[in-house]
């Protein structure tokens, strides 16, 4: 349940004699009825159960996952190098109706393979595939299977622009039989063709998906692409988004699609973000919005001239003492964007000094490139901050936030020793990650906002949404207990796809700090490149940093993959495989 849920129960003080009381400001008692028990509790559970699905709406939709518990990873393997060879005979032969199997096939091995051919084909090819999806006898088969090739498609024509598919995107777009994953990348994928060269039509069915669409995120990207197709025309729609209460992520889309029209206005609409915060009674939206703006801010600001950003840098130094500490971070990578200096660190201080020595030199082009020690306030802000909060370290890596998801692996590469054998004696790295994981949960201070997820073929959730962790530490700390690895055909591998996409949409959260000891060998994408298209794109709502911890002695694309997941969401990469053989 979301902080307000659990918050919400302690104004109603016990119940004497049938009667319920009301805790009024002054800590005095009203009574407020004579019912029952049973009626103030099941009120509050119809409250309590209709706050979590509106919840659980706020999460986009996830494709139905797929496991294919049939084939090993290495008969997968020899499966993908058949479904190329066909590939390429049917494009060959311009007889296109044999791929669609494959793309639409359990193992998301054999969709990568399927995929990365499929990317790379000629326009005229692409529209001939296209072609022969409408004659599939898959359109009218297993709708799981269809929905798989639908969005693959649609995410191929986003990478791969093809002029005269946007027929078959609209098509996506204005089915109610189509799921919001591929709708989302339809629509996204029309956002990448040149206004004039798309119909009326089609433009006006965008306008109309940003007004009204049914899912939030569907909707919300449709406004981001009717401003980059229509410029100034699209005001209207960003406007009456920015105005929604209903639903606040449509203002995130909002403050991102104006940066497109109008990127000075937006930095004005940002900074007013950033100064008076969003109201949010679910604990949903309201820290994401302000993260966003923060971002808006820095990207958009740093294009105007500098002393049109001398005032939001006056006005973001005034306000970062004053800033909730979560916020603070923000504040200062803003500052830094807007300025080009990144060697004052995290110290209010040390900004404050600079801006009152150097900021008049700043706006006149001088004294940019350098910081001198002596302006840093020799290091007095950054121990003032620190003290805030106690240091906890999660395998030896300081923890900095409160608002938490750990995601953590429980496939079958954690029943290895310390030393990599899955034979032999000794410790083996699922016990020693639980250990710390309970460690860490141990040291947190009880008002962190916290989940776990694990993970093997499938995303393991220890809780049903973040807790306090002083309210469900016991809870939680048992199921860590308890966790292992899966067990039966196809259940220990590992699906990072899945636990991401989940993970990004928890409510509250700000930070995922990812255990793995590999890349993904299950899911609905296996491919890393892929995966970090695609954890982009969702971030784009979920403004959430990912730090990433490695174990297993990686290298190559695999290293690779996971260095750049941490890098592009602002987070950091931590090769932890030397602590985990010492057993620490």
């Amino acid at each position: 349940m979301t902080e307000l849920l659990q918050v919400q129960p302690s104004l109603i003080s016990a119940s004497r004699n049938g009667h319920l009381f009301l805790q009024s400001g002054d800590g005095s008692e009203i009574k407020i009825a004579r019912v029952t028990f049973a009626l103030f509790f099941a009120l509050f559970f119809a409250f309590a159960l209709t706050s979590l699905n509106t919840l659980e709406a706020q999460k986009p939709d996830f494709p139905k996952e797929v496991i294919d518990s049939e084939r090993s990873v290495r008969r997968q393997s020899d499966a993908a190098t058949a479904a190329r060879k066909e590939v390429q005979s049917a494009v060959q032969n311009k007889k296109y109706l044999p791929v669609f199997p494959l793309l639409g096939d359990a193992s998301g091995r054999v969709r990568d393979a399927v995929f990365k051919l499929l990317v790379d084909l000629s326009s005229e090819e692409m529209l001939s595939l296209l072609e022969s999806w409408n004659r599939s006898p898959l359109q009218k088969g297993d709708p799981g299977k269809k929905d798989r090739i639908e969005i693959q498609l649609a995410e191929i024509l986003h990478r791969h622009p093809v002029t005269g598919s946007h027929p078959f995107l609209l098509g996506i777009v204005s089915s109610r039989k189509s799921s919001d994953t591929a709708r989302e990348l339809a629509v996204s994928a029309l956002g990448n063709f040149d206004s004039q060269t798309l119909p009326k039509k089609t433009i006006q069915v965008i306008e109309k998906m940003a007004q009204r669409d049914k899912s939030w995120w569907v909707r919300g990207e449709a406004i981001r692409v009717l401003a980059k197709l229509t410029g100034d025309a699209s005001l209207k729609v960003i406007d009456k988004a920015w105005q929604e209460k209903k639903s606040l992520s449509l203002r995130l889309a909002s403050l991102q699609a104006l940066a497109e029209v109008d990127p000075a206005a937006a930095v004005e609409r940002s900074m007013e973000m950033v100064r008076e915060g969003v109201k949010d009674r679910q604990g949903y939206w309201g820290a994401r919005l302000r993260r966003g703006a923060f971002q808006v801010l820095s990207q958009q600001g740093s294009l105007l001239a500098r002393s049109e950003r001398a005032p939001f840098i006056e006005e973001l130094i005034s306000l970062a003492g004053e800033l909730d500490q979560r916020f603070q971070e923000s504040c200062m990578l803003t500052l830094e964007g807007l300025t080009g200096i990144s060697d004052l660190g995290k110290s209010v201080v040390a900004w404050d000094s600079w801006w009152r020595s150097r900021g008049p030199d700043w706006i006149a082009g001088e004294g940019e490139k350098e910081s001198p020690e002596s302006e840093r306030g020799d290091g007095a802000g950054d121990s003032e901050e620190q003290g805030q909060t106690r240091v906890v370290e999660y395998h030896g890596i300081p923890i900095d936030s409160r608002h938490i998801v750990f995601v953590s692996d429980v496939s079958g590469g954690m029943s290895r020793t310390l030393d990599g054998s899955f034979d032999g004696d000794g410790l083996r790295r699922i016990e020693v990650a639980k250990s710390e994981l309970l460690k860490v949960l141990g040291s947190l201070p009880g008002n962190a906002l916290i989940q776990v997820v694990f993970f093997a073929s499938q995303r393991i959730p220890v809780l049903s949404a973040p807790q306090l962790l002083s309210r469900c530490i016991q809870s939680v700390s048992q199921k860590i207990k308890d966790q292992g690895v899966p067990q039966g055909p196809g259940a220990a591998r590992g699906n990072l796809y899945s636990p991401l996409r989940f993970a990004l949409f928890e409510p509250g959260i700000d930070t995922i700090i990812l255990l793995t000891e590999g890349a993904a060998t299950e899911g609905f994408i296996h491919d890393g490149d892929r995966i970090r298209w695609h954890v982009r794109r969702w971030n784009r709502w979920g403004q959430v940093k990912i730090h990433v911890l490695s174990l297993g002695s990686l290298s190559g694309k695999n290293r690779q993959f996971l260095e750049g997941l941490a890098t592009d969401n602002g987070g950091e990469f931590h090769d932890i495989d030397d602590r985990f053989k010492a057993g620490k």
